[in-house]
């Protein structure tokens, strides 16, 4: 009994051992988007971010441009305030996504007080290793 009950205990560890790396394999592309339905697998949604004073309202960022410090950004229910340079990098969990975790979400950002948006204030995410920006101006300007 005492034999069976030891093997049970080394089957099981080795199970979940094997379910927990097949699932970081399946995170790392190594293997195929589509894991088996008895392996677990959770990925996250992830956008770098940059909000900016446009100076002259044209929707592109010019090198004297600084960035907006306190915006925020939303990714879904997530929300990230910019860093004194107008970045922010926010992440949201997604469980049981494998790959492509962005697909079929948005980020968006609030219109801080007095100003008005020059670009976008919402994107879909994508797969690209980019930077979603955010244009604002004053409105007095």
């Amino acid at each position: 009994m005492f034999l069976f009950l030891i093997s049970a205990f080394v089957f099981l560890g080795v199970l979940a051992f094997v379910s927990w790396h097949q699932g970081v394999l399946y995170n790392f592309g190594i293997l195929p988007c589509y894991p088996p339905p008895s392996i677990r697998v959770d990925g996250v949604a992830l956008a770098d971010t940059l909000v900016w004073l446009d100076i002259d309202s044209d929707g592109e960022k010019d090198p004297n441009e600084p960035g907006i410090p306190g915006a925020k950004v939303r990714l879904l229910y997530e929300v990230e305030l910019t860093d004194n340079e107008g970045l922010a990098t926010i992440s949201l969990f997604r469980p049981g996504c494998v790959c492509d975790c962005n697909l079929g979400v948005s980020i968006s950002a609030d219109t801080p007080p007095d100003m008005f948006a020059t670009t976008p204030t919402k994107y879909e995410l994508d797969e690209t290793d980019r930077i979603y920006m955010f244009g604002f101006a004053p409105i007095d300007a």
